[in-house]
């Protein structure tokens, strides 16, 4: 069904299989630049949740943690129990060895890259320009937030299966067999059983049958065959490729009640009451610009971009709005000659809708690892665009390959130095408080990384830090909790008192603070306060830990 192209043309469906020189060296740039990981440590941001303290991932692969992990828990705000069993496994081999789990993710993410070629190789037929899609998917720093951070496993793991579902759906095109069909719906299915942000994946099915596919009928795309008139993919009606992609639809559809459903249970969705409607569109309108910025400018990222108090000011947010007109305008009037800029562009703001913030989830105005599929979407529009100017201009293969060179050499530069900020948590959230202002998270965190160091130094530090965060955000519970931590370990146990009252008041059911504070007031001889917070505490003695319980006991 698939012929070869005639010279110098590109075949919608390649028959040809990936060049290995360019796999072998997708694979070198990825261990050029995070190969370091493997001697980086755990985080002190949700690394907690996800391993270190996480029982059921401690204990392996168990047949009660497998349960867990596919029970309706919402745990960590989040239902993705793939997710779950691969970090079982990381423990199993590695224990509490941190380097197991990061090269887990390179692994996943050099596989990644290697199906991001192989895709685009067989869809249009040209390695070189492949390469560099997949290059810059493989060393661009906005990735390094999903490789560097094993609590974005997540993101690897999700695309690893969401490019193969993609693939699969290539070889269905190609040879029309219900087998490849089934194996991209469950491709999709294991995508979304590790994270739920693939649920637009069947709209990027639609956008490859535009381009490079070209299935589209011709009354809807005129005078565009497919890339060869050997190629064999037949036009088709918009509603039948629309009804094509209906199982995965209903798919999708299901895992985002799930979504919504894990993210409620987590408390992790924002009320509307806290943050408008129009601020979370304001704040997209601008996010999407932002990205587009980063993925251009990749420098000053960090893991944690505070949500403005004030939101986004008028003219920021309408500047924002007419570039992404522009750019849509632009990409529509260039859709017949250039299709690959409508697909590049509609590729990253489809894949980006999930993650852009009107469904409101965390406290994060925008965040790094939520480009690590989108970006790809201006990378296949930009290296195609290149490659079509310089040869329009007359460049030849030895100028090509230097400006692609030239941009792997920078992107990866900067990959790799982005990469050691994240060797541990001390030093990436004293680089966070570096590019950022008013990071109330960054202050709390980096004080909480300090006091795992107690030296005087380091708690008077970190007193520091939670003070600048509490000042940023003063009903911020962890802060409040830490700092009580620290004046406690200080001896300063009347303001440790304080923070511990400030804490409860904001969430009463924090046992550990009320114990605390019980020992607290017990070292101050404040009996009858003891007294009045002691039964309280017995209130909850069946829900206590054993150590917390014989602590109790001893008060």
């Amino acid at each position: 069904m698939v012929g070869s192209a005639p010279r110098g043309s590109e075949s919608s469906l390649s028959p040809r299989g990936s060049p290995p020189l360019y796999r072998l060296a997708l694979v070198l740039l990825v261990l050029l630049v995070y190969g370091q990981t493997w001697r980086f440590e755990f985080l002190k941001l949700d690394d907690n949740q996800y391993v270190t303290e996480n029982p059921y991932v401690l204990a392996g692969l168990s047949l009660d943690s497998i349960r867990w992990a596919f029970a309706p828990s919402g745990y960590a705000a989040n239902w993705h129990p793939l997710t779950w069993l691969s970090l079982m496994l990381d423990s199993e081999l590695f224990g509490l060895w941190a380097g197991g789990y990061h090269i887990t993710n390179v692994v996943l993410h050099a596989l990644n890259s290697l199906l991001v070629f192989g895709l685009f190789c067989r869809l249009a037929n040209s390695p070189r320009r492949s390469f560099m899609v997949a290059a810059l998917f493989a060393v661009h720093p906005l990735h390094v937030e999903s490789v560097a951070w094993i609590t974005e496993r997540k993101d690897v793991l999700s695309t690893l299966f969401a490019l193969l579902s993609l693939n699969a759906y290539v070889r269905f095109i190609e040879r029309r067999q219900a087998s490849h069909y089934l194996w991209a719906w469950c491709c999709l299915l294991l995508s979304l059983l590790s994270k739920q942000m693939f649920v637009t994946l069947p709209c990027v099915y639609l956008l490859l049958d535009f381009w490079p596919l070209r299935r589209l009928s011709p009354e809807i795309q005129a005078g565009q065959p497919p890339l060869s008139p050997q190629a064999g993919v037949p036009h088709v009606k918009l509603w039948a490729l629309v009804a094509e992609k209906v199982p995965f639809a209903v798919l999708s559809a299901g895992f985002c009640l799930i979504a919504v459903w894990a993210q409620t249970a987590g408390e992790a969705l924002a009320d509307l009451q806290e943050l408008p409607l129009l601020d979370r569109l304001n704040n997209a309108v601008v996010s999407c610009a932002i990205y587009l910025w980063q993925t251009i400018w990749p420098i000053n990222l960090a893991i944690f971009y505070p949500y403005p108090p004030a939101g986004k000011s008028a003219w920021e947010v309408g500047a924002c709005l007419l570039l992404l007109l522009a750019i849509t305008g632009g990409a529509l009037y260039q859709s017949r000659r250039r299709p690959y800029l409508l697909m590049g562009w509609l590729w990253y703001l489809i894949t980006l809708l999930p993650v852009i913030g009107i469904v409101q989830v965390g406290e994060q105005a925008h965040a790094d690892r939520y480009m690590y599929f989108p970006l790809i979407g201006p990378a296949l529009s930009g290296t195609w665009w290149l490659a079509e100017v310089l040869s329009a201009r007359g460049g030849s293969v030895r100028v090509t390959w230097l400006t692609a060179t030239a941009v792997l050499f920078v992107t990866g530069s900067l990959a790799w130095m982005q990469t050691r900020y994240w060797h541990d948590s001390i030093t990436l959230f004293r680089h966070t408080l570096r590019v950022t202002d008013d990071n109330w998270l960054a202050h709390a965190t980096l004080a909480s990384a300090l006091m795992d160091a107690p030296t005087p130094d380091h708690f008077h530090e970190a007193e520091s830090h939670l003070r600048e965060s509490l000042r940023i955000k003063p009903n911020y519970v962890t802060a409040h909790y830490n700092m009580a931590l620290v004046l406690s370990d200080l001896g300063d146990l009347s303001r440790a008192n304080v923070h511990f009252r400030e804490t409860l008041a904001l969430k009463p059911e924090h046992i550990r603070a009320r114990l605390l504070l019980c020992l607290n007031l017990k070292r101050l001889g404040l009996s009858e306060e003891l007294a009045k917070e002691r039964a309280e505490l017995e209130t909850h003695q069946e829900s206590l830990p054993a150590e917390l319980r014989s602590a109790l006991d001893a008060l």
